[in-house]
């Protein structure tokens, strides 16, 4: 299989969300390495995940209305044993989100939100604290209303995190969601840039999202604390003694 990844120009070194720059398209399945092939339309991203239509929220409905008919892990040590692109929990294969395939050898993930480069916080006896000397907005829940959105903050605690657009989908009340993550490695000691996708059921109590089931892909968060306000969604990645270690700020672009 072919895959082709939109490449984006991060603006600077400066911390934040930065906006990617062009959209790719192909000239064909791959003949042999290094050929483009020949009368095969062009497979290229669309412009967005949204209909034309403008909802009561004045965001557009989201073009998937439904629950896709994603695929399932099929075994659930493949992921950690590593498994052959054909076995359907490979990370990059779990959903379509923001993703094209010309049904064939050729795929293009189509991530459209901008690169965040985390904003580091501290952890101390008091809390959290911002770079700007502020703390973390304590999680207060609300009702997650299903529609697709991208990342437009990151903020860690983590040494080494990487620069990262997101995009997530949420179905039925929020107990079906589809993630998918481009990522890029702080330096070439951190990591590797890499494709992350995975499917999960979801339950809402309080302000607690918890993982039910991971039904495709592999995820090392139980749960996570959030609060939805408007279009906006902030997650709480909270480790087991109950330290924040990642807030991601989403922003919902469609409803469904």
């Amino acid at each position: 299989m072919v895959r082709v990844v939109v490449v984006a120009l991060l603006m600077g070194a400066a911390v934040g969300c930065h906006s990617a720059s062009g959209m790719p398209e192909s000239g064909g399945s791959s003949g042999s390495a290094g050929t483009a092939g020949t009368g095969a339309a062009r497979l290229m991203c669309p412009d967005a995940g949204a209909t034309g239509a403008i909802g009561g929220d004045g965001l557009p409905f989201c073009a998937v209305t439904v629950p896709p008919a994603d695929p399932l892990n099929k075994d659930a040590s493949a992921d950690a044993a590593g498994s052959p692109s054909t076995i359907a929990n490979d990370d990059d294969d779990c959903n379509r989100l923001q993703q094209v395939s010309d049904g064939g050898t050729e795929v293009i993930d189509c991530l459209t939100g901008p690169f965040c480069k985390p904003e580091r916080f501290a952890v101390a006896d008091g809390g959290a604290v911002e770079e700007d000397g502020g703390t973390l907005p304590t999680p207060t829940g609300g009702i997650l209303i299903d529609g697709d959105y991208q990342l437009v903050r990151y903020r860690s605690a983590l040494s080494g995190a990487p620069t990262t657009r997101r995009t997530i989908a949420l179905y039925t009340g929020g107990t079906y969601v589809e993630w998918a993550a481009d990522e890029k490695a702080e330096s070439t000691t951190s990591g590797s840039d890499q494709i992350l996708r995975l499917n999960t059921s979801m339950s809402a109590s309080g302000s607690v999202w918890t993982v039910a089931k991971v039904n495709c892909g592999s995820l090392g968060t139980a749960q996570y604390s959030y609060t939805a306000s408007g279009t906006e969604l902030d997650l709480y990645d909270i480790d087991a003694s109950g330290v924040p270690q990642n807030v991601y700020t989403y922003q919902r672009t469609c409803s469904r």
